[in-house]
């Protein structure tokens, strides 16, 4: 049963993302679009490129890139992988 509700939430942020976007392309090295989902704690997330070979995410409204970004940068600071300069 939670498999069949990821599946419709799947559906749902490609269908948002084509409304957006338009044509879409899986990104990275995915073949099918269906393959391009990632989970961000507990937000899932799509990723797929534009027609102008952008990539892009949409998400289940539950994040924002920004704090997906900013969670990361605090990570590798971290783990001591990146330096800031401000």
């Amino acid at each position: 049963m939670a498999e069949h509700a990821s599946n419709d939430k799947k559906i749902e942020l490609i269908r948002k993302a084509r409304k957006q976007y338009g044509k879409l392309y899986p990104c990275a090295k995915k073949k099918r679009l269906r393959d391009s989902f990632t989970h961000h704690h507990d937000c899932l997330l799509f990723w797929f490129n534009t027609e102008d070979g952008s990539t892009r995410v949409v998400s289940d409204g539950k994040v924002t890139m920004k704090r997906i970004i900013e969670e990361r940068k605090q990570e590798l600071l971290r783990r001591g992988n990146i330096n800031l300069i401000n």
